[in-house]
């Protein structure tokens, strides 16, 4: 990004925005114990409007129309810088709902933003959240994993996926919605402007959202999460946001590993294994402008409570960011739907941050499946901190030839590299006179059609 883009910004973001202040946010609510709850509001400000209202009202009612009970609470908030000129405010409480039953959770207030384009300007700003309460089975709202992005390049593609997410494992399903005016009434808002070879777009499968927007300006969208427990809606969330387009000059950071393997929707999939092998996956990205990146991720393999995945950096600096996930699946997390994690770009530039999402999925399978998907399946190298020679266990399902590429800790290739045509069995390849510098690696095993990476560490001074 050129800092002729800071100027534009800074000057397309103060005329409009002086008069009004929320951009978005979301009501997610967990039980406590019984019928108690505790309620996070999260509301998102554009600092140039006017100050936040704190504390303010969270309000409940019950959905049941012969057992009337409403309560409005008046909740202290906690703000925080977020970022590109925003704020984000997060209100706590705690409810008791007097019955168990189907509440819905909301909050109102003046105004969304006056430059808004693709909607009506100044409209009241209403989210809503409905959980079902049940003291005997208690019910944790779904929420995203995500923050919002609030800036896009006009002409540039935008990608974007919220992550909704639901702790008790029920099942969701997602959709763009239009925004409320109230509990009942729509606006008369329209998808955000696009070029049309990109409409604004979300993917049922994955939940990313794909743009590419064609007019400067402020644009709003809304997303409904529903859950669903044997068939039967439990309740729902949604997410209001505002996203900012802006003049795109300069180049966009780009992932640069991205030669991953895509299911017939077209979307990354990696088929896993329950057979203790560590799943590694490098991640790298660049920026031609050489502005600042970094890469972090976020998904249900993260949170769980045995043998959590891990994402970690290894060098975040200007124009190159690499990183890697790493996560060893066990049989009791072998299931039919794939685990989904985003991995997020930053491009920093001043005080902006422009960001780019993308999708990967994970599909944990027992081993013995994935022999007929794929033919190589590898061992863990050893030794796991090498001086001279790496071992490589293989166990090939069919004759191959094998592409094998060590890279060191910022993606470069090294000069070790090596190819073989293998009969069928197991098979173990040694590689010798390894002279690399100290530090962490990592060996890319390809057949052609798939792939898999292992780390491994060189001891060497």
């Amino acid at each position: 990004m050129k800092k002729l883009l800071l100027f534009i910004f800074s000057i397309f973001l103060a005329v409009p925005s002086f008069s009004t202040h929320l951009m978005g946010g979301q009501i997610t609510a967990r039980p406590v114990s019984g019928r108690t709850y505790a309620v996070t509001m999260t509301l998102y400000r554009d600092v140039l409007g006017i100050p936040m209202y704190v504390p303010d009202f969270i309000n409940y009612e019950s959905r049941a129309p012969l057992s009337p009970w409403t309560l409005n609470n008046n909740v202290p908030a906690i703000g925080t810088s977020f970022i590109n000129g925003t704020e984000e405010y997060v209100y706590e409480d705690t409810v008791t709902f007097p019955m168990d039953g189907s509440y819905t959770i909301w909050f109102s207030n003046c105004c969304r933003n006056s430059a808004i384009l693709n909607g009506p300007a100044d409209e009241s700003f209403y989210l809503k959240t409905i959980v079902e309460v049940d003291s005997l089975g208690p019910n944790t709202t779904p929420e995203f994993l995500n923050k919002p992005i609030t800036l896009a390049g006009v002409n540039n593609l935008w990608t974007y996926n919220p992550l909704p997410y639901d702790a008790d494992g029920d099942s969701l399903a997602w959709h763009l919605v239009v925004p409320l005016l109230d509990e009942f009434t729509l606006n008369t808002y329209v998808a955000p402007s696009a070029d049309p070879t990109q409409p604004f777009t979300l993917d049922s499968l994955t939940g990313q959202i794909t743009w590419i927007p064609n007019l400067l300006g402020n644009f709003v969208a809304s997303f409904l999460v529903e859950e669903f427990r044997g068939g039967v809606k439990l309740g729902e969330i949604r997410r209001d946001m505002q996203i900012i387009v802006i003049p795109a000059t300069g180049s966009r950071p780009a992932f640069t590993n991205t030669g991953w393997p895509v299911n017939p929707q077209g979307d990354y999939q990696f088929e896993l294994t329950d057979n203790n092998i560590p799943f590694l996956l490098p991640v790298a990205a660049t920026d031609a402008d050489m502005s600042y990146i970094d890469l972090n991720a976020v998904g249900e393999p993260f949170l769980l409570a045995a043998n959590p995945a891990h994402f970690t950096s290894l060098m975040y600096t200007t124009g190159n960011a690499w990183a890697y996930f790493d996560w060893t699946p066990t049989s009791s997390q072998v299931r039919h739907n794939p685990y989904v994690i985003v991995v997020r770009c930053n491009e920093s530039n001043g005080p902006w941050v422009m960001s780019q999402d993308v999708t990967i999925l994970l599909r944990v399978n027992h081993a013995t499946g994935i022999r007929e998907e794929n033919p190589v399946l590898t061992g863990a190298v050893y030794p796991t901190v090498v001086t001279n020679e790496l071992k490589l266990p293989l166990t090939l399902a069919k004759s191959c030839k094998l592409e094998l590429n060590i890279y060191n800790a910022v993606g470069q290739k090294t000069n070790y590299n090596y190819t073989y045509k293998l009969n069928p069995g197991t098979q173990l390849i040694t590689l010798q006179d390894l002279n690399l510098p100290g530090g962490i690696y990592f060996i890319r095993i390809s057949d052609g059609e798939h792939f898999s990476v292992q780390k491994f560490i060189s001891g060497n001074r």
